[in-house]
């Protein structure tokens, strides 16, 4: 999208559907060759997501709030060598979504593009970020929505699932993706909720179907409706909140995602959550090794119906193959 429709939303951050630009189609996705990469970091409540793509491309999707978000994510690209993000996707303006993001793009590191959801957003920190992008005259910026797929090489196919032609609400503006490789699946979800959840169940239906999902608003009981979660059936589901309570993330949500046969990833918990794929299966490897809670013995014994196990359940090992 040419930046002059940028300066718009800079200067009176006016009107939410301004921005509908379309892009091109991706080509097909060619069979597996190399792993996959993803990297759901701890960065408390909030998202930061680095994805390696088996062609060598790396791809941010939200950065965190402030400098743990921002530091979390330039650590980590340092430490993979990365020196240009193909794709920064800000799923949209929340600030536990972009605080981060001023530090990665004054960082140096080249930005290919730049997708937002275009929803207006009139805090300071949305003002930066557009700013920043708007000083970089090498990154594209645009507004996807959904249906358009995504070219993030030729091994991955990957399509935009939200927002729609009309997003109502921040959280419900959120950009929602689907990655395929080979046979596996992941679903970043943003802060998406009921609204947009039941909107992509009527257009998408068993197209939303995917092994790995990023759990929607932090494990919040306003995302991950059963109904939606029926059309994903995730086998792994990853939180991103900082777990300071019993209600993070709340406690119905976490029965709803049991229920639906899968195993719960809580960055607070377990850390750095990264699931790689060769596209034919996936192995989840955590920064910690996670003893199960037995309230969340009992709890999983609930959800699914069966006997609860006996009190001295082992620990969960960090690595598990699929």
């Amino acid at each position: 999208m040419p930046k002059r429709f940028l300066r718009i939303l800079l200067a009176p951050l006016l009107a939410a559907g301004l921005f509908a630009a379309r892009g091109g189609a991706a080509p097909p996705a060619a069979p597996p060759a190399s792993p996959l990469a993803v990297h759901v970091l701890d960065v408390g409540h909030g998202d930061a997501i680095v994805i390696l793509t088996p062609g060598g491309r790396c791809v941010l999707i939200d950065a965190g709030g402030g400098r743990r978000g921002g530091g979390a994510v330039l650590s980590l690209l340092k430490e993979k060598r990365v020196r240009r993000l193909d794709t920064v996707v800000m799923s949209h303006a929340d600030s536990d979504h972009i605080g981060g993001m001023p530090a990665v793009l004054s960082s140096g590191i080249e930005v290919g593009e730049f997708l937002d959801p275009g929803y207006p957003h009139t805090t300071t920190l949305y003002r930066r970020v557009l700013e920043a992008v708007q000083a970089r005259p090498e990154t594209r910026y645009r507004t996807p929505r959904a249906g358009e797929l995504l070219d993030w090489g030729k091994e991955l196919r990957v399509r935009v699932l939200a927002p729609g032609d009309d997003p109502r609400g921040t959280n419900d503006s959120s950009i929602v993706i689907r990655l395929t490789y080979g046979t596996v699946s992941f679903l970043f979800t943003g802060d998406a909720g009921r609204r947009s959840e039941r909107e992509m169940a009527r257009r998408f239906g068993t197209g939303l179907r995917a092994q790995v999902l990023k759990a929607g608003h932090h494990g919040s009981k306003s995302s991950s409706t059963a109904p939606f979660l029926k059309l994903v059936k995730p086998e792994v589901a990853i939180v991103s909140t900082r777990g300071a309570g019993p209600d993070d993330p709340y406690r119905e949500t976490t029965a709803r995602l049991r229920a639906a046969g899968s195993k719960i990833y809580q960055t607070g918990r377990y850390g750095m959550v990264t699931v790689y794929s060769d596209g034919a299966g996936y192995r989840v490897v955590t920064e910690r090794e996670v003893e199960p809670a037995e309230a969340e013995v009992r709890e999983t014994a609930a959800a699914t119906g069966a006997a609860a196990p006996p009190r001295e359940l082992p620990a969960s090992t960090a690595a598990v193959a699929h």
